[in-house]
């Protein structure tokens, strides 16, 4: 994954939990088009984790896009895990 420059809103609900309020998007295929398109993902929660000095942010989300082609209504899905690693310098 590319690195990003995106700031993102969130809350954090307890010790070990947070949501992100704004999402992401992510670009998803278009099968109406042949190209991708951003599809935002509304809030995404998170789990948090410290290990020694790495905090651990365990994520699972899934996105949808709808479409037509040719008269043929298609749908892509795509399921999101991520685990984002932040070491303290």
């Amino acid at each position: 994954m590319d690195p990003s420059d995106d700031i993102l809103d969130y809350v954090r609900n307890s010790n070990d939990s947070i949501t992100f309020t704004n999402g992401m998007a992510a670009m998803l295929p278009d099968p109406g088009t042949g190209g991708v398109s951003p599809v935002p993902s509304g809030p995404i929660g998170g789990k948090l984790s410290m290990s020694g000095d790495t905090l651990s942010v365990k994520i699972k989300t899934a996105l949808s896009q709808s479409s037509n082609q040719g008269g043929i209504p298609a749908q892509v899905v795509a399921k999101i895990e991520s685990v984002m690693r932040f070491k303290r310098q």
